[in-house]
């Protein structure tokens, strides 16, 4: 199946992000147009109005922050990884976890623990407690 990524010049103010089809002769033609960024995750088609949910692909980044205190974010980060821990038996060590901007932290979920033909364990145990 092919995929799309959004590619983009950090370097012009007018600059706006295009989409491109997510391969290797894709990203060179738009480097060389000018491209210094491409989106994290590929997606399966160009997310509209009439079709807003195409199917993503990539690692989940999910980021907390808090204004009152940064210690507020990183207590919710680690809340949510206990969860995954306690509930789905999902080793925190998977995750990737950093401090960001002074008022927040960041998460990163590596694809395979919830999706790709590796592996899908957040899948089956969904399917297991009949959440799929």
């Amino acid at each position: 199946m092919k995929t799309f990524i959004y590619s983009w010049n950090r370097n012009k103010s007018n600059s706006t992000w295009k989409f491109i089809e997510n391969s290797s002769e894709a990203r060179q033609k738009a480097i060389e147009e000018g491209a210094t960024d491409f989106s994290i995750l590929s997606f399966e088609y160009e997310p509209t109005t009439e079709r807003l949910h195409p199917l993503r692909f990539g690692d989940l980044f999910i980021d907390s922050d808090s204004k009152k205190s940064p210690f507020l974010a990183v207590k919710e980060i680690y809340l949510f990884c206990r969860y995954y821990y306690e509930v789905w038996d999902i080793n925190p060590k998977q995750f990737i976890i950093w401090l960001s901007g002074g008022k927040g932290c960041h998460l990163q979920i590596p694809a395979i623990i919830f999706s790709g033909n590796e592996n899908i364990f957040i899948k089956n145990m969904c399917i297991e407690k009949g959440l799929w």
